[in-house]
């Protein structure tokens, strides 16, 4: 019985000790990038994309990493983008994409970003 205990208890010392909760502490530049990662959309990547349309970006870029993208492709797919290049989590990515156009993220969560037009 004892046995049962002592290793009972190890194993509850060790979860303990594991910190395997992900990490909302913004990052503020590109040394620190690489320490936080919470989720599929947040892995960096070296993007080259040229100017394309928004429902391609985001095929592109949910295939490339598995993150994600919900939207309302009727209402977004012919949404032109601009280019983006560098290395870039696919958050930051789509956030570039969105820039000077009728799009917003709507929702931000570890695996998924969901993106509206901007009513």
């Amino acid at each position: 019985m004892m046995r049962w205990i002592a290793i009972a208890f190890s194993l509850l010392t060790i979860a303990a000790c594991n910190d395997s909760a992900p990490s909302a502490t913004p990052v503020s530049n590109a040394a620190e990038k690489t320490a936080v990662v919470s989720g599929k959309c947040d892995a960096l990547r070296d993007y080259e994309a040229p100017s394309q349309r928004f429902d391609e970006r985001a095929q592109d870029l949910a295939h490339a990493t598995g993150c994600f993208i919900e939207t309302d492709l009727s209402e977004t797919e012919s949404v032109q983008v601009p280019a983006v290049k560098g290395v870039l989590t696919i958050r930051e990515a789509i956030a570039k994409s969105l820039e000077g156009t009728s799009l917003k993220i709507t929702r931000n969560e570890p695996d998924l970003i969901a993106v509206d037009v901007n009513k």
